[in-house]
């Protein structure tokens, strides 16, 4: 089993000297920047995804790997946390910074193909009701609600 990371941030260095030190570079795989065109593929080789943001607007990513039918693991604050993404259901949510509990989660599952497979099997469920009709109905929604707001203080 290996870990990829995607991404970068300023912890990238340490981290890259800390997978080093620990002999794992054969195992730890950490990319800079993914094109959007070859994120299918990094999902459909994953078991998991984890977006373990300390904030997150919502997490795209997330919608993206249910959609390929994999579970995910998300901190508490990414948008996509208890929206989409449902604690023992779906997924695990975890608390941001928490790295024992994160780590838990993980080692859960990658150690238990059968929760895994339950996991992503409600993954997909989920998503196939995010559809983009309900994104357009939410976003109107939204705007309607903001042209009211805008009459009241307009009178």
């Amino acid at each position: 089993m290996s870990l990829v990371l995607v991404g970068q941030g300023p912890l990238e260095q340490t981290i890259r000297e800390q997978v080093a030190a620990l002999g794992l570079s054969e195992r730890v795989l950490i990319f800079r920047a993914v094109l959007n065109r070859d994120m299918p593929a990094f999902y459909a080789l994953a078991d998991f995804i984890v977006l373990a943001s300390a904030f997150d607007q919502w997490g795209l990513c997330v919608n993206e790997a249910m959609a390929a039918g994999r579970p995910a693991i998300v901190s508490q604050t990414c948008g996509c946390a208890n929206e989409l993404v449902y604690d023992g259901i779906n997924g695990f949510i975890v608390r941001p910074g928490d790295v024992e509990q994160l780590a838990k989660k993980m080692r859960q599952l990658a150690e238990d193909h059968a929760l895994r497979e339950k996991l992503a099997r409600n993954a997909e469920t989920t998503i196939h009701d995010w559809t983009p009709e309900l994104f357009a109905e939410n976003v109107l929604a939204l705007a309607n609600v903001c042209l009211k707001r805008n009459d009241v203080h307009a009178s």
